[in-house]
């Protein structure tokens, strides 16, 4: 995420996420989002799940 940061650049749709689920503060900077993005601070949470666990063969 940082050097999505650092160029400016939204190429996974962070837009369209906090536009979905952010929809007053993603309104407030819609037409400079990619300065808006740069200067986010972001925070990210994961879950994993391991569902099954097999053997690797070369």
């Amino acid at each position: 995420l940082y050097e999505l940061q650092k160029n400016k650049i939204d190429p996974i749709g962070l837009s369209l996420y906090a536009r979905a689920f952010q929809y007053k503060e993603w309104k407030k900077v819609k037409e400079d989002w990619l300065q808006a993005l740069a200067e986010a601070k972001i925070n990210v949470k994961t879950h994993v799940k391991i569902k099954d666990t097999g053997t690797i063969r070369n």
